[in-house]
């Protein structure tokens, strides 16, 4: 076992032991601002997934219900696409 396996190893003993866990969303799921901080936005044309996950960019870490580091993940914001130019984007482009 290397330096980063034993540093890896003795984290996992410390979240064991103070009964700390990570944790991830799954794509698609509803941003939730109690327990996620949104870092980027993609733009979609979709209200469905307005304010979805998109992908999760870094793990929460929480004890019991109390979260100690927020998940980080990108998130979508629906909105008409535009060009540069001003022009609108159909939704197939």
């Amino acid at each position: 076992m290397g330096l980063l396996g034993a540093i890896r190893s003795y984290v996992e003993q410390m979240f064991f032991t103070y009964d700390v866990e990570t944790f991830s969303s799954p794509v698609g799921s509803p941003y939730d601002s109690a327990r996620m901080q949104a870092i980027q936005a993609r733009p979609t044309v979709d209200r469905a997934l307005d304010t979805t996950v998109v992908r999760s960019m870094r793990c929460g870490v929480r004890r019991g219900e109390r979260i100690l580091r927020p998940e980080k993940v990108e998130m979508y914001r629906y909105g008409p696409l535009t060009q540069p130019e001003g022009r609108r984007l159909s939704a197939n482009a």
